[in-house]
């Protein structure tokens, strides 16, 4: 008989999951195709307009009280309400876009027009405003389908649940990106309710295709955008660059550039002189390391100083971040220094603000995002998804050894063993009689940005006893 368990993600105590032995693959698991750039976009796009049309016909209210049932259990979803709201918001066509927007691998987000400077770039943020919503109705049909015990149907969604969140998870716009996190961590929630259920099959080669859209690469467009909006801050720092010229060219071009710094902000910024004052001479020491002379240096002013330091500092951080997140293999040393220049980079972020606005971004608006905290919580998501994959090693070995839980890593038969994408180590596997207790063995340089502790603790439910719901 195929396997049912009752789990939840821990973010502080490890839960008890009760399993059943489980060695049957999930069907509908299919590999996605390469499309044209804009195809994916297209037909979410299509999707966003539909739901904004359809979506009028329902109380908003009760919107909000179908998707906070989201969080419970499948078995207590109030079904004929959720096919009410999703016959009113036609959710066959809804899915029909999206499941071709998700069966596409590649993806090209739309930029808008790099002229917008000093605002933060927002890429066609109203064309994909419900995207988040939209994958709260792949939700709603995933459950649906697993309180019907159509487990084929609930692969199928969320299939295209993942591949939303990775495809958001991409997108330039910090915004965006975060709600492609969102939605991973929801689709998890309910590959944890599918492997609660009775009979349920067996999806370790579900969650090993997945995964291999959930690289570091992922996060580069929003890098890259950070970088087009840093610029967008110093016009001129484009027409410097565009000369190549080099921090040792202290000519008249250079000299010009160096002229302008704090002089096209200052009729939009408040220049805090008190900070400037601080931080003066730590910056002329840096520029001087880079080369440029003691005497062209101490020729400007402190807020030139300061300026040109952050600028340069700002700028290499950036392509560092840009250059890991492009080793598309997880090595530990790798992440743990993606963490470290994002911390860098965010603290340069956060002082340039002080000195150019008095903290107006940074206090008033908190519109200065730390990327570290954005690649803890997607290296979170990775860890779960690998610790989900072994549990279902573990399901697949005690259906091939008569229900005995394997007492180590080493004797888990047949399927390779996960490793912690954060570590690139075995997770911490420990076995008390019939109980597992698995856990990340990370120092908390990752999971600290969001203080989660990762893990799950396994119990497999007597088979003579039935294959109910007995959730602890």
């Amino acid at each position: 008989m195929a396997a049912s368990v009752s789990c939840q993600a821990s973010t502080h105590a490890n839960p008890q999951l009760v399993v059943s032995a489980s060695g049957t693959p999930a069907k509908g698991v299919e590999e996605r195709q390469r499309g044209t750039a804009y195809k994916a976009v297209a037909f979410y796009y299509r999707a966003n307009l539909l739901y904004t049309d359809t979506s009028r016909h329902v109380n908003p209210s009760k919107i909000d009280w179908l998707f906070d049932r989201i969080n419970e259990s499948p078995n207590d979803l109030p079904i004929d309400d959720v096919r009410e709201f999703l016959n009113k918001i036609e959710s066959s066509q809804l899915l029909a876009n999206l499941e071709i927007a998700a069966s596409c691998s590649d993806i090209e987000w739309p930029w808008i027009h790099e002229s917008a400077e000093r605002k933060f770039l927002m890429h066609a943020f109203h064309e994909f405003s419900n995207l988040r919503t939209l994958g709260s109705v792949v939700d709603l049909n995933a459950r649906l389908n697993l309180a019907n015990q159509d487990f084929d149907s609930a692969v199928q969604h969320m299939q295209v649940h993942l591949a939303m969140a990775g495809h958001l998870i991409g997108h330039p716009d910090f915004f965006h990106s975060d709600q492609g996190i969102v939605i991973a961590e929801n689709a998890l929630k309910t590959i944890e309710e599918f492997i609660q259920q009775p009979d349920s099959p067996n999806l370790y080669w579900f969650l090993s295709l997945s995964l291999r859209e959930f690289t570091n690469s992922r996060l580069i467009p929003s890098i890259k955008a950070r970088r087009k909006f840093f610029d967008s801050l110093f016009p001129s720092i484009r027409d410097w660059e565009s000369q190549d010229l080099d921090v040792q060219d202290t000519g008249q071009r250079f000299r010009k550039f160096v002229d302008s710094l704090g002089q096209e902000n200052s009729n939009v910024l408040s220049i805090d002189t008190t900070v400037v004052a601080e931080l003066s001479a730590d910056s002329r020491k840096n520029l001087i390391q880079t080369g440029l002379s003691e005497e062209f240096v101490s020729g400007m002013s402190e807020l030139q100083a300061v300026v040109l330091d952050r600028i340069f500092q700002i700028r290499m951080r950036i392509d560092h971040l840009e250059s890991l997140l492009k080793i598309e293999f997880d090595d530990a040393e790798t992440n743990v220094l993606v963490t470290k220049v994002a911390n860098d980079l965010h603290s340069l972020e956060v002082s340039m603000d002080m000195v150019l606005t008095g903290g107006y971004l940074t206090n008033d608006m908190n519109e200065i995002p730390n990327f570290a905290k954005r690649f803890s919580r997607y290296m979170a998501v990775k860890q779960r998804m690998e610790m989900l994959r072994l549990i279902e090693s573990v399901r697949f070995h005690a259906k091939l050894r008569d229900g005995k839980i394997p007492e180590s890593l080493q004797k888990l038969d047949k399927l390779n063993v996960p490793l912690d994408p954060a570590t690139m180590r075995p997770f911490v596997y420990s076995v008390d009689r019939n109980t597992v207790q698995i856990s990340s063995d990370t120092d908390g340089s990752l999971n600290k940005q969001t203080h989660q502790e990762l893990g799950y603790s396994i119990s497999l439910r007597d088979s003579k006893k039935g294959t109910g719901n007995d959730r602890r």
